[in-house]
């Protein structure tokens, strides 16, 4: 039986909402990012790197930095799984502060 001062490590509704809100905001990304690559036949092009890029970097860093040291992001289901490892990596993050903010400070 738990009493008021106990806490929980882990929040399984966090971890669903957050993952909910992954979801839709990594389609709205990848909107941006379409719509970024076909800026790129335009007449000017840019070295610099894109605004979508650098959203994805912030929005899923988990996969982006595994495509970036692996060779795995050329493979043809990296779509899938990049989105599956932002996904869950995004809920295990919320999933754990959520209830660590929510704790009580001097229980």
């Amino acid at each position: 039986m738990q009493d008021e001062t106990s806490s929980t490590l882990f929040s399984l509704s966090a971890f669903l909402v957050a993952s909910v809100i992954n979801i839709i905001g990594s389609v709205l990304l990848a909107g941006l990012r379409f719509a970024d690559r076909m800026g790129e036949f335009g007449p000017t092009r840019s070295s610099q790197p894109t605004m979508a890029t650098i959203l994805t970097w912030i929005w899923s860093p988990v996969p982006m930095t595994l495509q970036a040291l692996t060779d795995f992001g050329q493979h043809p289901t990296w779509p899938f799984w990049h989105g599956f490892l932002s996904c869950v990596t995004f809920g295990l993050f919320f999933a754990f502060l959520i209830p660590w903010i929510k704790r009580p400070l001097y229980p």
